[in-house]
């Protein structure tokens, strides 16, 4: 789930976490502190999606970063969480794009 926030992510920028952290710091094998650290510029850059990929795409992503680092929850309650805040709606992202009437240039 962490993966496909970071994918995600990834997506929305059209950038590769690479080159989007080359402007804020190493993102090669980071220490404990560099992990949380890339963790927390991560997430805010999925936060700041809504304006390129609309709210929904934003919060689908935010959700995966950070729903997947909590400890300790039971892996229905994970399944179930996963089918809520990100099948779903990245569902009805593609239904809504399914029936969006296409701009055709003149």
């Amino acid at each position: 789930m962490y993966s496909l926030g970071a994918v995600l992510v990834e997506i929305g920028y059209r950038r590769t976490l690479r080159e989007l952290f080359a402007v804020t710091s190493s993102f090669s094998d980071p220490g404990p502190n560099e992990a949380r650290t890339n963790h927390e510029i991560l997430v805010k850059y999925a936060r700041r999606l809504g304006d390129k990929m609309g709210s929904k795409y934003a919060q689908v992503a935010v959700d995966c970063l950070t729903k997947t680092t909590e400890r300790g929850k039971p892996t229905d309650e994970l399944r179930n969480e996963f089918y809520h805040s990100v099948l779903r709606p990245l569902g009805e992202i593609l239904d809504g794009m399914k029936t969006a009437t296409p701009v055709l240039a003149e």
